[in-house]
C-alpha cells in the first residue's frame, strides 16, 4: 500500500512543536485525508459510474431489438433497492479497507509518524479527523453513485419499476458494515507497524471471532445430530454479524441473502463495530512512534497474531478429527498450521533467528486446539444426559431442520415459501399432554440410539 508524505500545507509545519491543542477534530488534517484519498477515491467513483450508467443503456438497447409484444410481455421488470446499488454493495469489502488502510499506513513509517505525532494536535484528534475523511470519501461515492443509478434507471420508465421495499433497512445494514470493516482495519492499524500485518490483524479481527465460533457450533450440530445448528444462542448464529452473514452467502451461494428486517442484527453488528472503533482509538492514542515499520510493538502482540493465525487452520483440522474426516486432510492441515505459523514470523520480522523463539507458543496453540475439543465433548457429554420426563416439558415446537446456519433459500428460489412456513409456525406452541409424552418418548429412544452408535437423522422418531 503506498503510504503518502505528509504535504500539510505550510502553516501547519510551522505549528509543530507548538503547544498542543485539545480539539477533537482538526479541519486541516481532515482535508489532507481527503486529498491522501483522491486517486484512488476518484477512480472508484468513475468505475462505479460508468458500470451504473452504461448498464441501463445496455439493457435498454436489447430492449429496443425485441418487438412490441415481447416488451409487453417481458417488461417491465421490477427493480428492487438492493439491485439498484448493485455494485455499491461490494463498498464494505472492497473499498472500504483500501482507503483505510491508504491513510493509516503512512504510520508505518518513522518520518510520517514522527511528524504527524509533532503537530500541536492531540493522537485522537489526528484519528477522528482522518477517519471522517475515510467515511466521507466512502459514504460520498454510495450517495453521488446511488443517486445516480435511480435517475438512469428512471429514465427508462418502459423498462423499469422501481421498488423502494426495506431501503432503511438496506442502507443501516450497508452502514453498518462500511463502519465494521472500518473500524477493525482502523484496530488493525493501531497496534501494528507494517502492512503485512496491519493486514493480518485487520482480517483477523473480523473473521476469527465468528470463524471460531461457527465451528464449535457446526461441529457440535454435527457430532449430535439430534440438535438443530441454527437453534443455539441466538448470539451465536452468524446472522448476528450482517458482514459476515450477508457476504458469506454471497460467497457461497454466489446469492446475497436480504438484508430487510435485520435490525436486531443491525444493532447488535453496529455494537461491536462501536467497540473495535473505541478500542482502535485508545490504542492509537497510545501507539508510540516507535513502533513504526515493526510488525508489532511487543513480542507478546506478535506472538498473538501468529497464533491467531495458525488457529485458522489448526482448528479447521481439530473439527474434521473430532467429526471422523480423513485424518491425510487432517495430517495436511496441521502441517500447512506449522508452515503458515513459521512463515508469518520469518517474513513479518525478516529474523531467522526468531523462528528458534517462536517455537514455544506453538505449545499456546496445542493447548487452544485442547480447550476446543474440550468443549466439543463436553457439550456432547451433558446434551446427551439432559433427558426430560414428560412432566418437565411444558410445551413443544416445530423448527426449521437445516444441515448450516448459512443455508440459503434464496439459493434454490424458494425464499418466499421456505420463509414463510417456518415462520408461521416456529412461535406455535403445542401444550397438548399426548403430544408432549409421544416426544418426550422419541427422544429418550434417539438418546439411547445415540448412545449405542445406531442414530440415525434420516430415521430417527
Amino acid at each position: 500500500m503506498q503510504s503518502h508524505p505528509p504535504l500539510l500545507p505550510a502553516k501547519y509545519n510551522e505549528r509543530a512543536g507548538k503547544p498542543m491543542k485539545k480539539n477533537l477534530f482538526s479541519r486541516g488534517i481532515y482535508l489532507e485525508g481527503l486529498r491522501q484519498l483522491r486517486i484512488f477515491g476518484f477512480i472508484v467513483l468513475s468505475i462505479y459510474l460508468v458500470i451504473l450508467i452504461c448498464a441501463p443503456i445496455f439493457e435498454y438497447a436489447d430492449y429496443l431489438q425485441y418487438s412490441p409484444e415481447t416488451q409487453k410481455a417481458l417488461y417491465p421488470l421490477v427493480v428492487s433497492f438492493e439491485d439498484l446499488l448493485g455494485p455499491l454493495m461490494a463498498l464494505p469489502v472492497l473499498v472500504a479497507p483500501i482507503m483505510t488502510l491508504i491513510v493509516f499506513s503512512g504510520f508505518n513509517k518513522r518520518k510520517y509518524s514522527d511528524f504527524y505525532h509533532a503537530l500541536p494536535y492531540t493522537r485522537l484528534c489526528l484519528f477522528l479527523s482522518y477517519t471522517g475523511a475515510i467515511l466521507t470519501w466512502i459514504f460520498g461515492i454510495l450517495l453521488l453513485c446511488g443517486g445516480v443509478s435511480v435517475l438512469t434507471r428512471c429514465m427508462f420508465t418502459q423498462m423499469y419499476v422501481l421498488s423502494f421495499a426495506g431501503w432503511a433497512d438496506i442502507l443501516l445494514s450497508l452502514t453498518v458494515m462500511i463502519l465494521m470493516v472500518v473500524a477493525a482495519v482502523l484496530l488493525g492499524c493501531s497496534f501494528t507497524g507494517t502492512l503485512l500485518a496491519n493486514i493480518t490483524a485487520s482480517g483477523l479481527i473480523l473473521f476469527l471471532p465468528r470463524f471460531v465460533i461457527t465451528m464449535l457450533t457446526s461441529t457440535i450440530a454435527t457430532k449430535l445430530p439430534f440438535i438443530a445448528e441454527e437453534h443455539f444462542l441466538s448470539i451465536l448464529s452468524p446472522q448476528y454479524n450482517i458482514l459476515i452473514y450477508y457476504y458469506g452467502n454471497m460467497a457461497i451461494y454466489a446469492n446475497s441473502t436480504s438484508l430487510s428486517g435485520n435490525l436486531q442484527c443491525d444493532l447488535y453488528s453496529l455494537f461491536v463495530a462501536l467497540v473495535m472503533g473505541i478500542l482502535a482509538a485508545v490504542l492509537f492514542v497510545r501507539r508510540k512512534s516507535e513502533a513504526a515499520a515493526q510488525s508489532a510493538p511487543r513480542r507478546s502482540i506478535q506472538a498473538g497474531i501468529r497464533i491467531a493465525l495458525t488457529l485458522v487452520l489448526s482448528l479447521g483440522a481439530t473439527c474434521i478429527l473430532l467429526t471422523d474426516g480423513p485424518q491425510t486432510i487432517v495430517a495436511t492441515l496441521y502441517i500447512f498450521a506449522i508452515l503458515i505459523y513459521f512463515i508469518y514470523e520469518l517474513i513479518s520480522t525478516r529474523k531467522w533467528k526468531n523462528l528458534l523463539r517462536s517455537i514455544p507458543a506453538l505449545s499456546v496453540v496445542l493447548l487452544l486446539n485442547l480447550v476446543f475439543a474440550g468443549l466439543v465433548l463436553g457439550t456432547m457429554h451433558f446434551s446427551s444426559a439432559f433427558r426430560p420426563n414428560a412432566g418437565e416439558i411444558t410445551s413443544v415446537r416445530f423448527v426449521q431442520d437445516s444441515a448450516s446456519m448459512y443455508t440459503n433459500p434464496n439459493a434454490f428460489g424458494e425464499e418466499e415459501a421456505g420463509n414463510y412456513a417456518d415462520r408461521a409456525v416456529r412461535d406455535i406452541t403445542i401444550e397438548d399432554p399426548k403430544i408432549i409424552t409421544a416426544v418426550a418418548d422419541a427422544l429418550q429412544d434417539n438418546l439411547d440410539a445415540f448412545d449405542k452408535g445406531e442414530y440415525d437423522r434420516l430415521e430417527s422418531k
